[in-house]
């Protein structure tokens, strides 16, 4: 360049002017770079046959999550774009274009409990009190809603039943169908027409079910994303949280159940949807004169403190005899956007569905 180039280097060079523009390019590269990295990585693993594939892929996902946090430039909401998204809402509810929140479709328990996109609503009770029987009924309900509204879908993680049992309680359900004719002894000429029938009604029902034993928190909010890419969902319901796998060393029953629920609440948080998150309460719990009480829950500081409903329920007969067997009170205990009370369901254990109280 000789002295010519010399001269014109003080006009070339950068200036601290443009020092952002310098830093976002550094900032891209490394995210580039260290990506490429991940995803190598992630091929030799696979090629490798190291291990399971789904925890191969969990954990790349993780450290590109941690490097974008490292490149994201901080955003939010102002207060005016927040008030018009508020507004929105509450305009398509006014015009009848939308629903104020999802009910149970039991007029006495919705008294207390309205669900909204961001909600979890934790129903706990003991094992065998019916927690599975009543989330069905729930997923029914807004399933058939969905269908006629043809927009949304709802989404169970089934972590101890298999989907076909989930199915033929579904069906038993809807045809009127004893349990036992699942399962003891064959179908009477006339139960095999309703369940027929029944089976082709709940195959058109939106209702996608997974149940994979042991699945991560982070398992079920990939699936969630994924499943909500090809159709809205409308509600997830997890069955039931200390099923919910946690690999990390050094954890506690306890804080796995704890990361379980904080898990389960950011899905609900970040996908904006309602989940409803069964627990299973100690088996102590309920001896006293058959009520639960928040300390029954196992964990139940973390999932006390995510929860924004908590439901107990509590089926009297489970322990007393003078009680009617399927008596079902329905307390809830927490209720960040309503009153606290109680409700009477009726569990009609020959079809595994709840009804009104009798």
């Amino acid at each position: 360049g000789g002295f010519e180039y010399v001269v014109e280097l003080p006009d070339s060079a950068p200036t601290t002017t443009n020092h952002k523009h310098y830093a976002a390019i550094v900032r891209d590269k490394f995210i580039a770079r260290t990506t490429l990295e991940a995803v190598a990585g992630l091929r030799d693993q696979c090629l490798g046959d190291t291990g399971d594939v789904i925890e191969l892929v969990n954990g790349v996902v993780a450290s590109l999550n941690a490097v974008l946090e490292l490149g994201t430039i901080a955003g939010g909401l102002s207060i005016e774009n927040a008030s018009d998204g508020l507004l929105d809402d509450v305009a398509a509810v006014y015009r009848g274009d939308a629903a104020p929140s999802m009910r149970t479709g039991f007029a006495d328990l919705d008294r207390f409990i309205a669900l909204k996109g961001g909600d979890v609503c934790v129903v706990a009770a003991r094992p065998g009190t019916g927690k599975t029987g009543f989330a069905l009924s729930l997923a029914l309900h807004w399933a058939n809603q969905f269908k006629r509204d043809g927009d949304k879908q709802v989404v169970i993680f089934s972590l101890e039943m298999p989907a076909k049992q989930l199915v033929a309680r579904l069906c038993s359900d809807v045809g009127q169908i004893p349990g036992e004719a699942f399962r003891q002894r064959p179908m009477s000429h006339d139960e095999f027409d309703r369940f027929t029938d029944a089976t082709n009604e709940v195959r058109a029902l939106p209702i996608r079910i997974f149940d994979k034993a042991g699945m991560t928190i982070q398992e079920m909010r990939s699936q969630v994303a994924a499943a909500h890419r090809k159709a809205p969902v409308g509600v997830v319901i997890i069955d039931y949280v200390q099923l919910v796998r946690n690999d990390e060393k050094g954890l506690s029953k306890i804080d796995r159940i704890g990361e379980a629920s904080k898990g389960t609440k950011a899905i609900a948080k970040d996908l904006d949807v309602p989940c409803v998150l069964l627990a299973q309460v100690n088996r102590d719990g309920g001896k006293r004169k058959g009520k639960l009480q928040m300390e029954d829950l196992k964990g139940s500081g973390e999932i006390e403190e995510d929860a924004d409903e908590i439901i107990l329920m509590n089926r009297p007969g489970q322990h007393d005899d003078d009680e009617a067997p399927g008596r079902v009170v329905m307390v809830v205990a927490k209720n960040r956007h309503g009153p606290t009370g109680s409700s009477e369901l009726h569990f009609d254990m020959k079809y595994s569905r709840f009804e009104v109280a009798r």
